[in-house]
């Protein structure tokens, strides 16, 4: 799991080294005319530290209101679906609903929120969220009773990545600061990563590891917690690094900030995984670019570890072993995982010190088990989340099951109900809500009363009104393999012909979903029809489905989008030959590869961040990461050597010339830019 932001779990934590970025900024340093890493690295800590002086030192200035997009319950059992953006509209007079019907723009697709990282406190009498104004950035702090006037920090330029609490008065914020220099025409960029903790009205504002300068300065990242520690409420548990550069556990008090180091690491150690008694129980280990890790458990009675795992790590694959959650057992844990003889990833119980594997219910025919639900406050083990055309909960218990089933009916089943806390003391749900129809809101769920309360719009410009239904499809490859696809509709043409663009996602190692996709929605705005196919080799379908792609990059891989359009010209769907592909990364190289081979189908190609040149890719791999890494491309896309030819034919820099329509290239920029974060 990556460490970013805990809206429920903080039992585990991944750290990513920058091994490079040390190397870059050393070698800076010599063309300057020599120094020291450690200089530089201490100049970028100290700069790092007067920005957060100053951010400390106006915390409660320049506060502005935030009132809540709506303050009314209602009920779930009148089956009655909203959207806390088109409640704004409700009282509108008919001019101010008139201008609310803009058109919007591209930007106003894209844009990002200006409400995010909702928290709902342990008893339920409070939530806090990060509001953007601007360039300036809130953490605001509310009473849900609405008795009290919210309480507002002011976080400025500063980054909120993270809002959860350590207990029901003491609310913990992740954030990021970046400072810059300029020397010639080089800028030297110091970001740093803390956690503020402060009390519900806003007093008592303590830095965790403020009373720790040494860690402080040796940590640029100081954002990720492992555990609450429920039993323990004056602490939490945090990884950093320790003088010796070795990641380590630490005991961290968020009343004083002060923090004591419970567990060492090595120099390969990257995160830890602890159990519900805040002992550590998984070590997890990282080559030099953290994209493949091997896993370490603990054992009970000795303290011996032991690996357990190995594989590729990125947001989409995960070692053949993943904890996800304690028992009460100290030696067993949840984990993610799936056997040699298994297909589809599954939860189940593991031994740590054995490494035996017990089934659990959470399991799926067809889908991969994704994630785990746990509530953190409580170190309690909920249920487990998968995709098969929208995110789907299974939950442990049959009440809590039956609760989230209305829930989902109440929202009509056309949209991703996504659990973000729970209070068991006052019986709610914080849900963060999004599809097609619903670009992604925050309500409150009392499964007492059963009613739902709207919090915020967080894209309260963009109404139903704006919005385009998503069709699930299914479709036959050529050589008959069944295949899902997802067709965004433009409006007032849901069934009549249109220009279409088929959009094949990133990877290829992905998938897509019912959702609120901001690229398929504003191309639909405009009178598109956007097809996005799970080809083969997309993830969340079980392992034969993935490793049908192995080897087909080009291949089979480009048929599967190749049919996805076919199937809507089939349908009638599509007008005339107004067809464009698109994508990114692998999405971007599958345009290519259709600019190259399937002039006759379409008519224009836009290909972002799009791989050109297979086995220039895998020399790069080869090069830059470590043997792990690199075979795993070379098994997914083929050898540089015995596969050569294949290679060549499918990688379209070598076909340029057969080009006959117009392709748009979007990339990133060599820039002299460095990013000084010592620990990833």
């Amino acid at each position: 799991m990556k460490c970013s932001y805990y809206p429920l779990i903080t039992d585990g934590a991944f750290v990513l080294r920058s091994t490079s970025i040390k190397l870059l900024a050393f070698v800076f340093v010599l063309a300057l005319g020599g120094g020291s890493l450690t200089a530089l690295q201490l100049y970028g800590s100290h700069a790092l530290d007067r920005e957060q002086e100053t951010l400390l030192a106006g915390l409660h200035s320049q506060l502005p209101d935030f009132p809540l997009s709506a303050d009314r319950p209602i009920s779930i059992l009148s089956d009655k679906m909203i959207n806390p953006a088109s409640l704004l509209h409700d009282n509108d007079t008919p001019e101010q609903r008139t201008a609310s019907l803009f058109q919007p723009r591209a930007f106003d697709f894209v844009k990002r929120p200006n409400v995010g990282k909702v928290s709902l406190s342990p008893s339920g009498k409070y939530f806090a969220a990060a509001h953007r104004k601007g360039r300036l950035h809130y953490a605001v702090i509310y009473d849900i009773s609405g008795k009290k006037d919210p309480t507002v920090l002011n976080f400025n330029n500063s980054t909120i990545d993270w809002i959860s609490w350590g207990r029901d008065d003491r609310l913990l914020i992740g954030y990021s600061l970046l400072v810059a220099f300029q020397i010639a025409d080089i800028r030297i960029f110091f970001g740093g990563a803390r956690v503020l903790a402060a009390n519900t009205d806003g007093e008592n504002p303590t830095v965790l590891f403020g009373g720790e300068p040494s860690v402080a300065a040796g940590n640029f990242d100081l954002s990720a917690v492992l555990h609450l520690l429920p039993n323990d409420p004056q602490h939490i548990l945090m990884p950093a690094f320790d003088d010796k550069d070795r990641l380590g556990v630490w005991r961290v008090n968020i009343d004083t900030g002060d923090a004591t180091i419970i567990e060492k690491g090595n120099a390969k150690t990257a995160g830890w995984f602890v159990d519900n008694a805040g002992s550590p129980r998984i070590r997890i280990e990282s080559n030099k670019r953290g994209d493949y890790l091997n896993l370490f458990a603990a054992n009970s009675s000795t303290g011996e570890w032991r690996k357990i795992s190995s594989g590729p790590w990125d947001s989409n694959r995960t070692p053949n072993v993943w904890p996800i959650a304690s028992t009460n057992a100290p030696n067993e844990i949840y984990v993610l995982t799936h056997s040699a003889a298994e297909d589809r990833v599954s939860v189940k119980k593991m031994n740590t010190d054995t490494g035996v594997m017990t089934p659990s219910k959470f399991k799926h025919s067809r889908y991969d088990i994704r994630g785990g639900l746990i509530d953190g406050r409580a170190s309690r083990f909920l249920g487990a989340w998968y995709v098969d055309d929208h995110y789907t909960v299974m939950f442990d218990d049959p009440d809590l099951q039956a609760h989230y089933d209305g829930v989902r009916r109440f929202f009509n089943d056309s949209a991703n109900v996504y659990v973000q806390n729970i209070s068991a003391d006052a019986g709610q749900f914080l849900l963060y809500v999004s599809g097609p129809e619903d670009p992604g809101d925050y309500y409150i769920y009392n499964y007492n009363t059963r009613e739902v309360t709207p919090l915020f719009a967080t894209r309260p410009h963009l109404t139903n009104d704006h919005l385009s239904r998503v069709e699930t499809i299914q479709y036959m490859s050529r050589d008959n393999l069944t295949l899902t696809a997802y067709v965004t509709h433009p409006k007032d043409k849901e069934t009549s012909p249109a220009p279409l663009i088929v959009m094949p996602h990133g990877g290829p190692e992905s998938r897509d979903f019912v959702s609120f996709d901001p690229f398929a929605q504003f191309l639909a705005s405009i009178g598109y029809r956007v097809i996005q196919p799970n080809f083969r080799g997309s993830s969340g379908y079980g392992k034969a489905f993935a490793e049908a792609g192995y080897g087909e990059w080009g291949g089979k891989m480009q048929n599967d989008v190749d049919d996805a359009a076919y199937e809507l010209i089939k349908r009638g769907l599509v007008d005339g030959d107004k067809i464009c592909i698109s994508g990114f990364s692998y999405g971007g190289y599958a345009a290519l590869v259709g600019a190259v081979r399937s002039p006759d189908l379409y008519r224009c190609a836009a290909s972002g961040a799009g791989i050109s040149d297979l086995i220039e890719f895998l020399k790069t791999e080869r090069k830059d990461t470590e043997s792990d890494s690199y075979n795993y491309w070379t098994k997914t896309i083929g050898h540089m050597t015995r596969d050569k030819d294949r290679l060549i034919k499918t990688s379209p820099r070598f076909h340029a010339g057969k080009i006959t329509m117009p392709v748009l290239l979007v990339h990133g920029r060599r820039t002299k830019l460095f990013w000084l974060t010592n620990h990833g």
